[in-house]
């Protein structure tokens, strides 16, 4: 029944659409050009910011009427694509005007931190370091990484961030924004995170797992771009086994993510430009493919993998490993190798003392509950119950209730 009307509806709405239509052509001049709604205009404004093709916008913008409520969108979208373009010095002065004039119109609106973010990225292109360190101080979004790269490559910087901030936005293991890789290579032709900093991000990159996360650290290791595309391939030919040691290291990581028994298989085969911690590295990431495969040898890879040197990304799947086979002891000892920030995930505060109680360290393991039980999240009811409490809802949700 409920299907029929549906079904009714829609056909209704379909038949009322098609009059309104029909009557608006009908209206229409012989000769004109189609009027459209406010609301299709802006549809197609943003279809053609996207493609991009600023003519269609001013086309599709003119059509969208200034009481729209979201009137003030194709003027950012205009001007957003002007900040991308190249400019000459001329057209550079003009449309820092108009954007300076656009903001403070929008101050504070979201529109407004979208086009300060567009602006800043030009002024960082062109160098205009005075002038984007103004608008940086009025930018709200402190974690925005493609900015702060850019902030961070200023020669005018003035407050530079501590190698450990460098770290943990820049040896993540992620994509970085075009800014960000440019800072990379700038801080390590300085030589400012350590001699092994290329070879570091491109672990991190291979733990992604992605080619275009990997390209620009193998760039900066000066891997020939024919070595790489070898090492990229599927399936990647048997030089890319044999060459460098990097080329082989990346080519194993993707087989492991992608085949991690034929990885094993490989790795145990031998290697021969592959040095002890890339094989302790490469057993982790077969770990990893494997159990988000629920291969078999999930576990024994693992074991293999304890001491890797690796992110918390890769930590997470040794451990559920570990957790499946119920192997207490592995888990904590994988557990403590996390990140302060990982070990403070309350799925891991769970398990952790999940360990801890398995040794017969019930101190330390009612400990660990207590710091998670009174959240309400799934493993703080678990944690709650296993100290022998009732699951009670939080004192403002209970009142609104009441």
């Amino acid at each position: 029944m409920k299907r029929e009307i549906a079904i009714t509806a829609i056909v209704g709405a379909a038949i009322l659409v098609s009059a309104c239509a029909a009557q608006a052509d009908r209206r229409q001049p012989a000769g004109s050009p189609p009027s459209i709604s406010s609301d299709e205009a802006l549809l197609a404004a943003r279809r053609a910011w996207a493609k991009p093709d600023p003519a269609q916008l001013e086309a599709a913008a003119r059509q969208v009427a200034r009481d729209h409520p979201l009137a003030d969108y194709p003027p950012f979208w205009r001007l957003s694509l002007k900040l991308r373009g190249p400019l000459n010095a001329a057209q550079a002065a003009e449309l820092d005007g108009e954007v300076a004039g656009m903001l403070s119109r929008q101050e504070g609106s979201v529109i407004g931190e979208m086009l300060r973010r567009e602006w800043l990225l030009n002024l960082g292109r062109r160098g205009e370091w005075q002038t984007f360190e103004a608008q940086l101080a009025r930018y709200s979004r402190r974690d925005d990484v493609q900015i702060n790269c850019l902030a961070w490559s200023s020669p005018q910087l003035r407050n530079p961030p501590s190698r450990a901030e460098l770290e943990q936005v820049l040896m993540a293991p992620r994509d970085l924004p075009d800014t960000c890789n440019l800072l990379l290579e700038q801080l390590v032709r300085q030589g400012r995170l350590g001699p092994d900093a290329a070879r570091r991000r491109l672990l991190r990159a291979l733990e992604w797992g992605y080619p275009a996360t990997i390209k620009p650290a193998a760039d900066l290791m000066g891997i020939e771009p024919a070595a790489l595309q070898a090492a990229l391939a599927k399936p990647a030919p048997e030089s890319a086994f044999s060459g460098r040691r990097e080329v082989a290291l990346i080519a194993l990581t993707l087989l492991a993510r992608n085949d991690p028994d034929a990885a094993a298989r490989r790795l145990e085969a031998g290697v021969a430009s592959l040095r002890d911690e890339d094989k302790l590295f490469l057993w982790s990431q077969i770990a990893a493919g494997g159990m988000r495969r629920l291969a078999p040898d999930s576990l024994r890879w693992t074991q293999r993998a304890v001491q890797a040197p690796v992110s918390d990304d890769t930590l997470n799947w040794m451990t559920r490993a570990a957790l499946r086979a119920q192997n207490w002891q592995l888990v904590g000892a994988l557990i403590d190798r996390m990140s302060e920030e990982g070990r403070r995930d309350p799925a891991w505060v769970y398990w952790r003392a999940r360990a801890l109680r398995a040794e017969g360290r019930l101190a330390d393991s009612d400990w660990l509950l207590r710091s998670i039980a009174d959240g309400f999240h799934f493993y703080g009811q678990l944690a709650a119950e296993d100290l022998g409490r009732l699951t009670t809802l939080p004192a403002q949700i209970g009142r609104a209730h009441v």
